[in-house]
């Protein structure tokens, strides 16, 4: 009898030892790409010479290639010369694999000319392509100082029909960091993608 009440103690103290040694719910906070102004150019940016709006729309392609680390929630932070943490408490609201594709579709459609210059897959019913656009981000994360934000990123711009050889580029721009907060990088990302989309269309042919 002694031996089945200290069985049952026990049970019906498990559950009670469990929760204690859970670890306590984090709060998280959920950060996103804020928007900007379409008209507006990113600090240190000349404004580009106007140029005539294209006869056909461009298409960003997808999957936007990213390095495997920014395919995640997690939001990093420099941590030594070559590595990185993640910031405790805060993830990305979605995942930048679908953000920054949207984000870039504004800023180039701004730069060619205004909303309707670039779309994404599915196209409507018998939309002309003139050019398809393909990216791939290299780098997209706090220099080791954390006083910039670096943006690395190879693209191509080809016409869907293959007539002509694609044309291509490399994009490489360390854009100012405002404070060390989570919201000045979320700021710089999106300042840093603005750059890019006007310089590929600057140097669209």
């Amino acid at each position: 009898m002694p031996a089945r009440r200290a069985l049952l103690a026990s049970a019906c103290a498990l559950p009670t030892l469990l929760a204690g040694c859970a670890s306590p719910a984090t709060d998280l906070r959920r950060l996103r790409l804020p928007e900007l102004d379409g008209s507006s150019e990113p600090p240190g940016q000349a404004k580009p010479p106007n140029r005539p709006v294209p006869a056909l729309p461009w298409q960003l392609m997808e999957p936007l290639l990213l390095p495997a680390w920014l395919d995640d929630d997690r939001i990093w932070r420099p941590d030594g010369p070559s590595g990185l943490r993640p910031i405790a408490g805060l993830r990305w609201a979605e995942p930048l694999r679908d953000a920054l594709p949207r984000a870039l579709q504004q800023d180039l459609a701004a730069a060619l000319g205004g909303p309707g210059q670039v779309w994404r897959a599915p196209l409507p019913p018998g939309l002309r392509i003139g050019r398809q656009l393909r990216l791939q981000i290299e780098a997209l994360q706090p220099d080791p100082s954390g006083r910039n934000l670096l943006l690395q990123a190879q693209w191509s711009l080809a016409s869907p029909d293959g007539a002509q050889p694609p044309q291509v580029g490399a994009f490489r721009w360390a854009q100012p960091l405002s404070s060390p907060q989570p919201d000045a990088l979320a700021l710089a990302m999106r300042q840093a993608l603005q750059r890019l989309a006007g310089q590929i269309v600057a140097a669209a042919r």
